[in-house]
C-alpha cells in the first residue's frame, strides 16, 4: 500500500484498497499493508503492480486527486531521430507509396535469405518464431495479402529491425506492378537520397533475394547501407504473387548522421 499511496498520491487504507479492486472484478485481499490479488483471466493487460494501481486510481474516482500547479515546468521535444524518420515518410508519400505497419515478429519459414534472427524460445505459433532482422518478407506479406487488389500497388515502412539483438531502423519500400523493374527501384532510391542531400555509389550484388544481375547495393561513405533490385520469382511464388516485384531496404541511421 505504501508504493501504491506513492504513486496516487493518496492515502488509502488497505480495506479501502481491497474494496476499490474488487469493484474493478479483481479478487482482492488484505495481509497487513499488502494486498494479495487474483485477476481474472480475460484481463490480458495485468502485466505488472503498476497496472493494479491504476485500476486503484479508476475506482477511487479521478475527482479525489488534490488539484494544483506543476511544481517545474518542463517543455518536451521530440528525438532528432524521429523528426529525420519524418521527413522520409513525407518523401516516400511524395513519391506516391502508401505507408504500412507490420509485425516485429515474424516466421523463419519465409523464403528470404536475410541476417541471422533472435529465435524466439516459446513461440505462440509457427508463424512467430524470430525477430525480423529484414523487412522485406512483411512488405512481400501485405502483397500476398492485398492481392485481390488493382495495381500499381506502392507500400514502404519505417520501423526497427533486429540484428544481433541490437534495434536498427530502417526504411524499405516496395511496389508490384507488371513493369515493376531493376530501373524503377533505383530511380527510387537514387532520389531518395538526393533528397536527403546525400550522394551515393551503386554497386553491383550477388543476393539471394534479387534475380541476378538486377541487385544492388548502395554505399555510402564506403559503407554499405541498403540493397534494392527485383525481387527472385522464387520468392513471388512463395508469396503467390504473379507480378513483379521491386525493392530497397537501407539503413536510416547512417543517412541521419552523415548529413
Amino acid at each position: 500500500m505504501k508504493r501504491a499511496n506513492e504513486l496516487l498520491g493518496l492515502s488509502l487504507k488497505p480495506g479501502e484498497a481491497v474494496d476499490f479492486l474488487r469493484r474493478m472484478r479483481h479478487d482482492a485481499r488484505a495481509n497487513g499493508d499488502a494486498i494479495s490479488v487474483l485477476s481474472p483471466a480475460y484481463r490480458l493487460d495485468i502485466l505488472h503492480e503498476v497496472d493494479l494501481v491504476e485500476d486503484l486510481a479508476i475506482a477511487s474516482g479521478y475527482d479525489r486527486y488534490p488539484r494544483g500547479l506543476p511544481h517545474r515546468q518542463t517543455i518536451g521535444e521530440s528525438l532528432e531521430a524521429n523528426d529525420f524518420a519524418e521527413t522520409l515518410r513525407v518523401l516516400l508519400v511524395g513519391y506516391g507509396y502508401q505507408e504500412v505497419m507490420s509485425l516485429t515478429i515474424a516466421s523463419s519459414k519465409d523464403a528470404f535469405e536475410t541476417p541471422d534472427r533472435v529465435l524466439i524460445r516459446n513461440p505462440l505459433n509457427e508463424d512467430l518464431t524470430t525477430l525480423r532482422s529484414s523487412m522485406l518478407p512483411a512488405l512481400m506479406n501485405i502483397f500476398r495479402l492485398n492481392k485481390h487488389r488493382e495495381l500499381p500497388q506502392r507500400i514502404f515502412e519505417i520501423a526497427d529491425v533486429v540484428l544481433e539483438a541490437r534495434n536498427v531502423r530502417r526504411i524499405g519500400a516496395a511496389a508490384t506492378h507488371h513493369k515493376a523493374s531493376f530501373t524503377e527501384a533505383k530511380s527510387l532510391v537514387l532520389s531518395l537520397m538526393r533528397d536527403v542531400g546525400r550522394t551515393a555509389d551503386v554497386d553491383p550484388v550477388e543476393d539471394g533475394n534479387f534475380i541476378p544481375g538486377r541487385g544492388a547495393s548502395i554505399v555510402l561513405d564506403g559503407r554499405e547501407i541498403g540493397r534494392f533490385g527485383e525481387i527472385h520469382p522464387r520468392i513471388l511464388e512463395t508469396y503467390t504473387l504473379v507480378q513483379p516485384v521491386m525493392a530497397f531496404e537501407l539503413d536510416v541511421e547512417p543517412l541521419r548522421s552523415s548529413r
